[in-house]
């Protein structure tokens, strides 16, 4: 059985809250430069009441539309939590990379996940790796290791608990 904590300290647990706080980064960052025209604005030309109403309409529309972002990449981060049961460990290896077509530059691995009475499964991971220079997962670190992998059949969901050691 997977516990929460080796769901929290999985490279797609850390993944998705990395893209959790860019988002949210990224949001407040205009936000706060929104506010920021609204007192220099109402500042300038004497009338804060306007300046603000206007800057907070700008700011609310804002966050309509860019506030999905941050918050579907957390609820993708509580998914890995639920049905903690339902995963099963394997061991296996990082040998078929490929291209992801969604993320360019992002490299994800088609494994073999070999269970104990003989079945194979063929599933993908996230792809999370990268051999850019500001990649979280660099493709060369994990290219051809041995990795511990979670599966929930149900779902059709691999999570990288860890590398091997060795």
């Amino acid at each position: 059985m997977v516990t929460k904590e080796q769901i929290k300290s999985s490279l797609d647990a850390k993944w998705q809250m990395s893209q959790t706080k860019i988002y949210s980064a990224i949001l407040g960052g205009i936000l706060i430069f929104l506010l920021l025209i609204a007192l220099v604005s109402g500042a300038s030309y004497g009338n804060f009441a306007l300046s603000f109403e206007v800057s907070g309409i700008c700011a609310a529309v804002f966050a309509v539309i860019f506030a999905p972002f941050p918050l579907y990449s957390l609820y993708r981060y509580r998914e890995l939590f639920r049905g903690l049961e339902e995963y099963r460990v394997y061991t296996t290896t990082l040998d078929q990379p490929n291209t992801s077509h969604l993320y360019r530059g992002a490299i994800y691995y088609t494994v073999t996940l070999r269970a104990p009475d003989g079945s194979a499964t063929k599933t993908d991971t996230n792809p999370l790796f990268s051999s850019g220079a500001f990649a979280s997962f660099p493709l060369e670190e994990y290219n051809n290791q041995t990795v511990t992998v979670a599966y929930k059949e149900s779902e059709d969901l691999l999570v990288i608990l860890d590398m091997q050691k060795g």
